[in-house]
């Protein structure tokens, strides 16, 4: 553009022009955006703060509605988390390679790792050249005939000058090619696993450059306390549901480890500074029907009920046992 339109003496192209390894493709290519452009970030975050900020809020306003933004985005992570907990990903068929990363990845870049493998299964390697440190393979793919060369050094690493990984931080299906065709691997090498896209990413305490660690919010962090014990709970209760002995077991303790968490809870906040009411104090001594075994917790308010919502009552009590 400079050459062309003569434009070598405009101050702001000549500035833009000076800083093209910030923004040109060919110097970028190979850096790491997790796949996303700078403008396509600030597009999305911008439609998304008009529906909590408007332009005419003081300061105070707007510091009290980003504050919703932030507790918004926060429980839109906590609701991904406990989907993935609830739903399998759909591997579209038994292979070891992807059942591996669909227990590993979460869903949506499970998809599109799923994607990258079938779309090694449909390329091809041409050609192999063989160095004295690496060997380059020359992978096409069969519907496009676009040729791509992935780099093989004698450590056994991998790298593709498609750069997906280098960019988005998941493997390409040339790479796969090679892992799959040549190295004859079933799992995918662990190196080559980002922990950023896995579904324990926030398992660790996040630390900045200077490796002290980063103060979160008391209830995101009791959020993701209970996510964790809901899982670790609902497994333990699948599995104890199958047998008689097994559910007496987790019963029976169930009252015991109730009564420790209190006294943890007292030990570490204090009793004196503990304030309950009386209405609120909640019992961990379970009442179970021998039939269905119906878990009833003890203290808990019981409403006065009206001739109508009685029959009410005991109408519900005979559909469940039915």
């Amino acid at each position: 553009m400079l050459d062309k339109y003569d434009a070598h003496e405009n101050h702001w192209l000549k500035l833009t022009f000076a800083v093209k390894e910030k923004w040109g493709w060919p110097y970028v290519r190979s850096t790491w955006a997790a796949g996303i452009s700078t403008t396509q970030f600030s597009e999305s975050f911008n439609v998304f703060l008009k529906d909590y900020i408007r332009s005419d809020f003081n300061l105070n306003e707007f510091f009290m509605h980003f504050e919703r933004v932030l507790y918004e985005k926060r429980y839109k992570e906590l609701e991904a988390g406990y989907a993935l907990c609830q739903r399998l990903p759909k591997v579209k068929a038994t292979i070891r390679m992807l059942i591996q990363m669909g227990n590993v990845y979460t869903k949506k870049i499970f998809e599109e790792f799923q994607n990258e493998y079938f779309q090694s299964i449909e390329s091809d390697i041409e050609a192999i050249e063989y160095g004295e440190t690496s060997t380059i393979y020359t992978v096409v793919d069969v519907g496009t005939k676009h040729a791509r060369k992935v780099k093989m050094e004698r450590d056994g690493s991998l790298g593709c000058n498609c750069t997906k990984f280098e960019r988005e931080g998941i493997l390409c299906c040339h790479s796969l090619k090679v892992i799959r065709d040549v190295l004859k691997m079933k799992e995918v090498p662990p190196q080559y696993i980002l922990k950023r896209w896995t579904k324990q990413a926030r398992d660790e305490t996040v630390q900045h450059i200077k490796e002290n660690d980063i103060e979160v919010d008391v209830k995101f962090q009791q959020a993701s306390r209970y996510k964790t014990l809901m899982i670790a709970f609902r497994a333990v209760a699948s599995r104890a549901a199958e047998t008689e002995e097994t559910y007496d077991f987790c019963i029976a303790h169930l009252a015991t480890l109730g009564a420790d968490v209190e006294g943890k809870l007292s030990a570490h906040f204090g009793v004196g500074n503990e304030v309950r009411n009386d209405d609120d104090t909640q019992s961990f001594e379970v009442e179970c029907e021998d039939v269905n075994h119906v878990v009833q917790p003890k203290g808990l308010k019981k409403k006065v009920a009206t001739s109508k919502g009685k029959r009410r009552v005991n109408a519900s009590r005979r559909r469940r046992v039915y």
